[in-house]
């Protein structure tokens, strides 16, 4: 009797649309089961007034159920857990503070009590209390916390005001134990189960319970057998079992029906021939008698939107109609359209540009005035605005002007982000000691658009000044001009980095001809001149001077040498990454060539290959993916200028190896007094000459910040890599046959290196941090390796 008795209490008390039951599992102890009977019949059910009559209807079922004395104070537990004491007289609240309450924050709370009408200087009574009471219960059992408390101390102060302490008890959430699915045929139980996105954060291997969870897995489930033809399927019932080990038994009972075909789709409405024609061929790929797909036709009616926006419709009415045949089992749509009025484009507005002048916006910004309004424009011009670098915010809408009956204007509200950038930093490394860096940028001067870059780089062994201009409308508001000047000097002092002395100066002015939105082809010439001097006697030098005509240069005490190149420099440079710093999606890929010209000391050619790559893969770009290749190779009918090598360095890096580390080794000589050359191999002071080919490749695993508080997520990035890589000499004659004498094969030390390890990289205040730990897996005994390596400040 008493079984029967709490399931039709749960069954006629709990109704919802999903026919949601709750059962109490009878091993159940007994204060679990009067609890639950109580929430579920009673407190829960929104929909229902609450009376006097009520409760005491209540009271009497619990009573009859348990054998409890009307003043038991079971029961009272029942009734203060819902209402507080009652008071002659209304208090007045001074204090509000809450304990406890981990996974709601002080924010939710404050939103429940303002609901219910209980602040500060406010009266309280026990109405107010009970209103919050069930709110946050109800919350609570949303969540999956059926074990959660609240309780509530007053504590009187002076002059009628009182302090409202809120002590929390937010329980453990429900585990899911089992999920039953009755009633499919067409596919496998394992299927339908994987649809209910159930599992927790932090543990894959948990089912956590929760009402949202549920409500979404049931959404996934409908809109599953939807997408699969089957439009009469339908949730009948679900009934949720509650254990005494606070697990969660969830049982659906399902009823599939039949599948259902396409059978045509009509438009129907006061359509222009020639859009309707239009709109029909949005439908070309939807093939009648195929299986009717609910997510299909949503698309359809999105495609249709955005056409009628694009010709100036901007609130089309659109309504989807199933005409349903259950004998035959198809279906035929129709889309009920009505346009509406079409809106032309008056004028295009900007704000908040306080250094930016409106026309060099308007070149962002296709022009769109005395035209139908396009949506796909607008956006456009957003997208553009946004790549520009100017603003930290874009945002667009339409103001339309009640004045003209059919009249709009587009307005770009835009918040400028500070252009001007100073910028120093400091970093460390074995083999080039402390290294400063320096930048000042101006962006958009004269607020033209233009922008203007100065950085500086100073280490034991190099001089570096950069200066770099760049106007993105240079011809017809659409070419831009880049110009870049650089100074280079290194000097070799006592290091065994550095062969000789080179002073460089170098002018590159080139022009970008934007192809498509992401894709820019340049073209320019290229001016270098090299000041070498200080030479060691080393034998990769003596085979380029040779090939120049001029392998004596090394008899000379003072030996020196002048070089100019005049090149012609092309690439192409694709990009759609979604961040220049930490991107979490898109790729970006670069193709370069530089070519020796009229006048130049040296003929030969070189290329590079770039390619960067993310690949997030989670919905959330919390774990990404992400591998880059680097492959070079130049050339020369001579010998290929050994200033131009490939070098394992900077951005060409391996990690857990020194800079300049990999590739071939130098070979010095001593040169005899009937002018001889003798090798002498000493593998201590032996440096990378560099290759003329390179290839390199690094991959990372991205993880998400596990160790940072939430408001350093986006400053921080940790990452696994593995990197290979190797420099060579290809297509070179051999030492021992430049020389004519046998000599360690020192070209073995060109082949493959491998590392591993962990990096992490902080967007600090005084710029990008890198930390890195590698340990090298495969290298050659002449490397110089280093595990550990950062730097500090270097941002561009």
């Amino acid at each position: 009797m008493k079984i029967i008795l709490i399931l039709l209490l749960i069954c006629t008390g709990n109704p919802s649309k999903n026919n949601v039951f709750l059962n109490i599992n009878l091993k159940n102890y007994l204060k679990q089961i009067k609890k639950q009977i109580i929430s579920s019949t009673f407190f829960h059910l929104p929909s229902q007034k609450i009376d006097e009559n009520r409760i005491r209807k209540l009271k009497d079922i619990v009573y009859n159920l348990f054998y409890i004395k009307k003043n038991s104070s079971v029961l009272k537990t029942y009734e203060n857990q819902f209402f507080s004491p009652s008071r002659q007289n209304e208090s007045t609240i001074k204090i509000i503070n809450f304990r406890g309450n981990k996974l709601l924050s002080a924010k939710v709370l404050k939103e429940k009590l303002e609901q219910c009408n209980i602040e500060v200087d406010q009266k309280l009574n026990e109405k107010k209390l009970y209103c919050f009471k069930k709110n946050l219960y109800q919350l609570y059992y949303f969540l999956g916390r059926y074990d959660a408390k609240i309780s509530v101390r007053i504590k009187s102060l002076s002059n009628r005001y009182i302090s409202l302490d809120l002590i929390l008890d937010e329980g453990n959430q429900f585990k899911i134990s089992q999920i039953r699915i009755f009633g499919n045929k067409h596919f496998r139980t394992e299927k339908l189960i994987n649809l209910f996105s159930l599992r927790s954060i932090e543990s894959s291997n948990v089912l956590k319970y929760g009402e949202d969870r549920l409500n979404l897995g049931l959404k996934e489930l409908r809109s599953f057998y939807m997408n699969h033809g089957y439009v009469r399927f339908r949730i009948d019932h679900i009934w949720i079992n509650l254990t005494e080990n606070k697990s969660v038994h969830i049982n659906i009972r399902i009823n599939e029906g039949e599948q259902y075909r396409l059978n045509k789709i009509e438009f129907r409405g006061k359509i222009d021939d020639a859009y309707l024609q239009k709109l029909n061929g949005l439908i070309n790929d939807t093939k009648n008698q195929s299986i009717f797909r609910e997510r299909k036709i949503g698309e359809i009616q999105k495609k249709i939107e955005r056409f009628l926006c694009s010709l100036g419709y901007i609130n089309p009415f659109i309504r989807t109609d199933y005409k349903i045949d259950d004998i035959k089992k198809i279906i035929q749509i129709f889309f009920d359209i009505d346009m509406g009025k079409q809106y032309l484009v008056k004028e295009i507005k900007f704000f908040g540009n306080l250094s930016i002048q409106d026309k060099v916006l308007r070149r962002k910004v296709p022009k769109m005035e005395d035209k139908p309004i396009d949506i796909n424009l607008i956006r456009a011009g957003q997208f553009n605005l946004e790549r520009t670098g100017f603003f930290e915010k874009v945002n667009c809408s339409i103001e339309i002007l009640p004045k003209f009956q059919n009249k709009v204007n587009v307005i770009y509200q835009v918040k400028e982000v500070y252009l001007n950038l100073i910028s120093m930093g400091i970093g460390m490394n074995k083999e080039n000691g402390i290294n400063l860096y320096g930048s000042m940028q101006k962006k958009n001067w004269f607020g033209l658009g233009n922008s203007v870059n100065l950085k500086g780089v100073k280490n034991d062994y190099s001089k570096l000044i950069h200066l770099s201009f760049f106007n993105p409308k240079y011809i017809r508001n659409k070419v831009g001009l880049h110009s870049k000047v650089l100074y280079n000097h290194l000097f070799s002092k006592d290091s065994n980095l550095l062969l000789y002395d080179n002073i460089t100066f170098n002018l590159n002015t080139f022009l970008g001809f934007p192809i498509t939105k992401k894709d820019v082809f340049n073209i320019g010439l290229e001016i270098t001149k090299n000041f070498v001097s200080n030479m060691k006697p080393e034998v990769h030098l003596l085979k380029y001077f040779k090939s120049m005509e001029n392998q004596n240069i090394f008899l000379k005490k003072d030996a020196h040498y002048e070089i100019k190149d005049i090149s012609l420099n092309f690439s192409w440079n694709r990009e759609d990454l979604d961040d220049k710093i930490f991107p979490k999606s898109g790729k970006k890929i670069s193709v370069s060539s530089k070519l020796s010209i009229f006048n130049s000391n040296s003929r030969y050619f070189k290329s590079i290959l770039d390619i960067k790559n993310y690949f997030p893969i989670d919905l959330r770009k919390n774990w990404i993916f992400f591998f880059r290749t680097i492959i070079g190779y130049g050339n020369s009918k001579r010998h290929f200028p050994f200033y131009e090598n490939f070098h394992s360095s900077e951005d060409h890096l391996i990690r857990g190896f020194q800079s300049d580390s990999i590739g071939p080794k130098s070979v010095l000589f001593q040169i005899g007094k009937d002018g001889s050359f003798h090798p002498q191999l000493d593998l201590d002071v032996q440096r990378s000459i560099g290759g003329n080919f390179i290839i390199m490749n690094f991959l990372e695993l991205i993880i998400p910040n596990l160790f940072f508080f939430e408001k350093y997520q986006e400053n921080v990035r940790t990452s696994f890599f593995i990197d290979s890589g190797t420099i060579r000499e290809v297509g070179k004659q051999k030492i021992s046959e430049f020389l004519g004498k046998k000599i360690p094969d020192y070209e073995k030390t060109s082949g493959l290196r491998v590392s591993t390890g962990f990096v992490l990289r902080w967007i600090s205040p005084i710029g990008l941090i890198n930390f890195s730990y590698a340990i090298p897996v495969k290298y050659f005994q002449q490397d110089k390796l280093e595990k550990f390596q950062f730097n500090i400040g270097r941002v561009w």
